[in-house]
């Protein structure tokens, strides 16, 4: 391969991985990794910057008159379609930038605001208290349960002694914790 040929599938290579590059912008989690990266975003500014901007091997620099003809060799969407996904993630990048620089202020707790919140907080604990009440209160029943019919299908006395010294056991410690009479 003649090294004019092996330079426009470099060429061609490094559009290929700018556009791959330029989609990770749609997800909001990788934005992040570039906020800082203070040479990317400068050239994300403008089409020219865009097509000169080289690092490594991975993104090779050239003209836009160049660039523009390799895009629409390399894209079905051709150069438009890279320039507008050039457009979006120097638009999510400025919106990630501006988010993080307007963080909501701190809600004083001694605020009407801050004790509805408060409030809704201590109601969401109290729901996931009563479902693991729930739940645990059915492990228990089950467990009783499974007990009497374990004490019931056995002819052992050892084994019927150990059930009724079990289920008494459980008995004893729900009315220690929860003070119920035995009924």
């Amino acid at each position: 391969m003649s090294s004019h040929a092996e330079n426009k599938e470099k060429k061609l290579a490094s559009i290929q991985r700018r556009s791959d590059f330029l989609k990770l912008f749609e997800e909001a989690e990788e934005i992040g990794k570039f906020v800082k990266d203070e040479e990317l975003i400068n050239a994300l500014q403008s089409q020219s910057s865009w097509a000169k901007f080289s690092r490594g091997d991975e993104f090779i620099s050239m003209s836009l008159n160049s660039f523009k003809s390799h895009c629409d060799q390399a894209l079905l969407d051709g150069f438009s379609g890279l320039d507008k996904l050039r457009e979006k993630a120097l638009n999510a990048i400025d919106e990630y930038q501006r988010e993080l620089t307007c963080k909501t202020r701190d809600v004083r707790a001694d605020t009407r605001e801050g004790l509805n919140l408060k409030v809704d907080e201590l109601e969401k604990q109290l729901l996931n208290v009563r479902a693991s009440n729930l739940v645990l209160s059915k492990a228990i029943e089950v467990t009783l349960e499974a007990l009497g019919s374990l004490a019931e299908s056995s002819k052992e006395q050892k084994v019927l002694n150990t059930i009724e010294s079990e289920r008494n056991r459980i008995e004893s410690l729900l009315m220690k914790s929860f003070k119920l009479d035995k009924s």
